[in-house]
């Protein structure tokens, strides 16, 4: 079984109907569960957006009398 993460908050996600009993049978007899599948997903997903959102940032530099304010 995958290491606890104390870094969790609990939400309540609303799934296809059967989508995560799949889970469950296609990890059956395996050290992870379906929840820690889905967690991994999500969690995979919004590290993309992420580093997608940030590289899409303008890089804005401020100076005023010689001196950036941004450092």
């Amino acid at each position: 079984m995958p290491q606890k993460n104390e870094n969790l908050q609990k939400h309540t996600l609303n799934l296809r109907r059967g989508d995560y009993q799949a889970l469950i049978e296609a990890y059956e007899g395996r050290p992870i569960n379906a929840s820690y599948v889905i967690q991994t997903i999500v969690s995979a997903f919004v590290d993309k957006l992420r580093k997608k959102i940030s590289d899409e940032q303008p890089k804005l530099e401020i100076e005023l009398n010689g001196e950036f304010l941004n450092d």
